[in-house]
C-alpha cells in the first residue's frame, strides 16, 4: 500500500503520537503513568530491578549500601541474620565515621521489629510475641553501645540519649533508661537523621537520573519510622514509674521523672521534623499527665441536630498544666514549674486536622481544577491515551470488516452524521471525567494501590461498560432514526375550566417553602441551626409536608387542564426494503452479542486483576467465537444494511474520537507542565524546611488565597 492510500486520519495519528512520544511534558507524565502499573518491590518508590541496578553501577556508595541494607532488614526475620545485617551497618558506620544520619539509621532499623518494655513488677506491657520478632539481650546491649557512641561525638542531639533510655528500658535497667532520659531532657536539640536519609537519597539519585515528582515524593514517603512506637512506649514506662513513686510518696522522684518526661517530649515537639512526631510528642505529655493526676479528657456530645458538642481544646490542656505546677509548688520545686505550659498552648492537631483535610493539590499550593488534574496527570493521560489508541484500533477493525462488503448510498454514513455521533461521545465522556473526578478523592498512588487491589477490576468494568455505552448510544439512536421521521399533528382543543390564576400563588408558595426547608435541612449537622426552630427534625418535617403539598396542587392541575394541550407528533417509519426477521433469530442475535460483550467485559477485569493468564484468554476467546457468531449472524441476517451502516458509522466515530483526544491530550500536557513544576519547586521546599514549617507556610498560604474557605 502506497503512503497516498493510508487514510489521513492514520496518517494524522500517528504523527501526533511520535510527537506526543518525544515531547518533554508528554513524556514525563507517560512516565509517571508508568509508576502506576509497575509494582514498586523496592519498598522505596522504586521498582526493585532499578534498585538492584543502581547498586550493581555503584557498589561503594554510603547511600545506597545502607539503603540495601535497610531493605534486606525489612524483610528478614530470623534474629541470627538480622543481628548480622545491623552489624553491617556497624562496619558501614566505622568506614564512614562523620556520617552521623549512617548511626542514627542503624538505632532506627534495631526497632523495626517491637520490643516490650517492662513497666511494673517485670510484667511487659502487652504479652510477648514470638521470640524471633525481638531483638536478643545482645543485640539489645549493642544497640546501646552504638547509642553512647553517637551521644559522644553529638552530646547536644537528643536523639542518642532517648534511644539508649529505650533499649535501657527493654534490658530491665531502669534506673540507667531514667538517667537516660533525663539527659535528654538537658539536651539542645533533637535530630533523628530520617528526613536528611530522604534527601540524601533524592539528592543522590538525581545526580544519575531525572526523577519526576511521583518518583521524589515515592521516595520521600518510604523512610520508614520505626522509632515512633519504641518512644511512645518508654514514655509509658516512665509514667510508670512516675505514677509508682507517687503512691509511696516519693514526690522529689516522682518530679525528677515527670520533668524528664515533659522535656523530651517538649524537645521533640519544637525539633519535630514530621506532623506524626509532633502529635506524638504531645499526645505523650498530655498521657503521662493525665496517668500521674488520674485526670480525663472531657467527652464531645452529639446534639439533636445531628452536630456535636464543641469544646475548647486547651481547657484540658490548662488542667493539665495547672495540675502539674500545682504539684510541683506543693512539693517545694518552683525550678519545675511552668514544665508543662507547652501542654496548655493550641495543639498542632488542629493545625494538622486543617491541612491533611485539604486536597492534596492545595496542600501544594495548587488551585483546583488544574491542581487536581496536575496531581492526578498519570492516571488521567493514561485513561485518555488508552481511549485514544481504543478508539484508532476500533476504527482500524471496522475498516477490515468492511473493506469487503457492499458499499451502497444507504450504508455508508455522511460526514454529518459521523461529526454528531463523535461531538455527543466527546463532550459526554469529557463530563463523565469531570464528574468522576469532583467525586472521586483520590490521589495518583492511591489510584496505584487500587489499581493491585482486587476492587479495581469490577470498578474498571463499570468504566468500560460506561465509556461503550457513551460511544455507541448516539451510533444506535442515529441508525434507528435514519428510517424513521416525526411528523407534526395538530394540537387539541384546549380542555374546558383552564388553569385559574388563583392556582399560581398557591403552587409557586408550596415550592418556595419546599426549596428553601430543604436547604435549611440539608445543612444542619454543622452547628448553624443549633438551638433554633430550624435545626432537624423539624426543618426535615416541614420541607417534606411542602412537597407533598404541592405535588398535590400538581396533580389536581394536571388532571383538569389534561394530558395534550400543545403540539403533539407521530413517529411514522420509511420504507426499507428488507425481509421479516423472525423473533426467534432476533432474540439468538441479541443473546449472541450480550455474551460477546459480557465475556470481553470478564476478560480485560481478569487481565487488570492480575489473573492467571489461561482464565483471561479463555474468557477473551469466548468473547471472540462469540463476536464472530454475532457478526455472521449480521451480514447474512434481515438487517444488514442497517448493521452495515452502524458498523461503519460506530467505527468512523471511534477514529475521530481517537484524533480529537490525541489533540486534548496534546494541550493538557502544555498547560499541567508549569504546575508540575510547581509541585516539583514545593517538594524540595517541604524536604528542605521540614513538614512542620511547610505545613504552616501552606497554610498562611492557603488562608491568604482563600480566606472565605478559612
Amino acid at each position: 500500500m502506497k503512503i497516498s492510500e493510508i487514510p489521513f486520519g492514520a496518517r494524522a495519528f500517528v504523527l501526533l503520537w511520535v510527537f506526543l512520544a518525544l515531547f518533554p511534558p508528554t513524556r514525563e507524565i507517560f512516565r509517571a503513568s508508568g509508576l502506576l502499573i509497575t509494582e514498586a518491590e523496592g519498598g522505596f518508590g522504586l521498582p526493585l530491578s532499578r534498585v538492584e541496578s543502581l547498586e550493581r553501577r555503584f557498589p561503594n556508595t554510603p547511600v545506597l549500601l545502607a539503603w540495601k541494607v535497610e531493605r534486606a532488614i525489612y524483610r528478614e526475620s530470623r534474629p541470627a541474620k538480622r543481628a548480622a545485617l545491623l552489624r553491617q551497618l556497624d562496619d558501614l558506620s566505622a568506614r564512614f565515621p562523620h556520617d552521623m544520619a549512617l548511626r542514627a539509621q542503624r538505632l532506627r532499623l534495631s526497632l523495626v521489629y517491637p520490643l516490650f518494655l517492662e513497666t511494673r513488677d517485670g510484667l511487659p506491657l502487652r504479652p510477648a510475641p514470638r521470640q524471633t520478632h525481638t531483638l536478643d539481650a545482645a543485640g539489645l546491649r549493642a544497640a546501646v553501645r552504638a547509642a553512647i557512641e553517637g551521644e559522644k561525638r553529638e552530646p547536644d542531639n537528643a536523639f542518642w540519649p532517648l534511644m539508649e533510655a529505650i533499649f535501657r528500658f527493654a534490658l530491665g535497667q531502669k534506673e540507667a533508661a531514667i538517667a537516660a532520659l533525663q539527659r535528654t531532657a538537658r539536651c539542645a536539640r533533637y535530630a533523628d537523621y530520617t528526613n536528611s536519609t530522604a534527601r540524601a537519597r533524592i539528592e543522590w539519585l538525581e545526580q544519575h537520573q531525572n526523577l519526576l515528582w511521583e518518583e521524589k515524593l515515592a521516595v520521600f514517603h518510604s523512610t520508614a519510622y520505626p522509632h515512633y512506637s519504641p518512644i511512645r512506649n518508654a514514655t509509658k514506662a516512665a509514667t510508670s514509674e512516675t505514677v509508682r513513686a507517687r503512691k509511696v510518696e516519693n514526690h522529689a522522684r516522682a518530679l525528677e521523672i515527670g520533668a524528664a518526661i515533659l522535656g523530651t517530649n517538649h524537645l521533640l515537639r519544637q525539633n519535630s521534623g514530621t506532623l506524626i512526631e509532633a502529635m506524638m510528642s504531645e499526645a505523650n505529655a498530655r498521657q503521662s499527665l493525665e496517668k500521674l493526676f488520674a485526670l480525663r479528657p472531657p467527652v464531645e456530645r452529639p446534639l439533636p441536630s445531628g452536630s456535636w458538642e464543641w469544646i475548647d481544646p486547651t481547657i484540658h490542656g490548662r488542667s493539665l498544666a495547672r495540675a502539674w505546677d500545682d504539684y510541683a509548688r506543693q512539693n517545694r520545686r518552683p525550678d519545675l514549674v511552668s514544665r508543662a505550659d507547652f501542654v496548655a498552648r493550641p495543639s498542632i492537631n488542629v493545625q494538622v486536622s486543617e491541612f491533611i483535610h485539604t486536597d492534596s493539590w492545595a496542600q501544594f499550593g495548587l488551585p483546583a481544577p488544574w491542581g487536581r488534574l496536575a496531581v492526578d496527570a498519570p492516571w488521567f493521560f493514561l485513561s485518555i491515551a488508552s481511549l485514544c489508541w481504543g478508539g484508532a484500533g476500533l476504527w482500524l477493525t471496522g475498516l477490515a470488516l468492511s473493506r469487503g462488503a457492499a458499499r451502497e448510498a444507504q450504508n455508508v454514513p455522511t460526514r454529518g452524521q459521523v461529526a454528531l455521533c463523535a461531538n455527543f461521545s466527546l463532550w459526554a465522556l469529557a463530563g463523565a471525567f469531570a464528574v468522576f473526578f469532583a467525586s472521586q478523592p483520590w490521589e495518583s498512588f492511591n489510584v496505584s494501590n487500587a489499581i493491585r487491589g482486587g476492587n479495581f477490576a469490577l470498578l474498571s468494568a463499570q468504566y468500560l461498560a460506561a465509556i461503550g455505552g457513551i460511544w455507541l448510544l448516539p451510533v444506535a439512536l442515529t441508525t434507528w432514526k435514519r428510517r424513521r421521521r416525526w411528523v407534526g399533528v395538530a394540537p387539541r382543543a384546549a380542555v374546558a375550566g383552564a388553569d385559574k390564576p388563583s392556582s399560581h400563588g398557591s403552587r409557586a408558595t408550596a415550592w418556595l417553602v419546599f426549596l428553601l426547608f430543604a436547604l435549611v435541612a440539608a445543612s444542619n449537622g454543622r452547628g448553624l441551626w443549633d438551638g433554633t426552630p430550624f435545626q432537624a427534625p423539624f426543618s426535615l418535617a416541614v420541607a417534606v409536608a411542602a412537597l407533598v403539598v404541592a405535588l398535590s396542587l400538581e396533580i389536581v392541575r394536571f388532571r383538569r387542564l389534561g394530558r395534550a394541550l400543545g403540539p403533539r407528533f407521530r413517529l411514522e417509519t420509511v420504507a426499507e426494503a428488507s425481509v421479516p426477521e423472525p423473533r426467534l433469530a432476533r432474540l439468538m442475535r441479541w443473546c449472541l452479542w450480550a455474551t460477546c460483550f459480557a465475556f470481553l467485559l470478564v476478560a480485560l477485569s481478569g487481565a487488570l486483576k492480575n489473573l492467571l493468564w489461561p482464565d483471561t484468554l479463555l474468557f477473551g476467546a469466548l468473547s471472540l467465537a462469540a463476536f464472530g457468531g454475532a457478526l455472521r449472524w449480521e451480514l447474512q441476517g434481515a438487517r444488514r444494511a442497517s448493521f452495515l451502516f452502524a458498523l461503519r458509522l460506530s467505527c468512523r466515530s471511534a477514529g475521530v474520537l481517537s484524533l480529537l483526544w490525541t489533540v486534548i491530550l496534546l494541550g493538557l500536557a502544555l498547560g499541567l507542565w508549569p504546575l508540575r513544576a510547581q509541585l516539583n519547586a514545593q517538594l524540595e521546599r517541604r524536604m528542605k524546611v521540614g513538614e512542620i514549617a511547610w505545613m504552616k507556610e501552606q497554610i498562611a498560604l492557603q488562608r491568604t488565597n482563600y480566606p472565605q474557605k478559612s
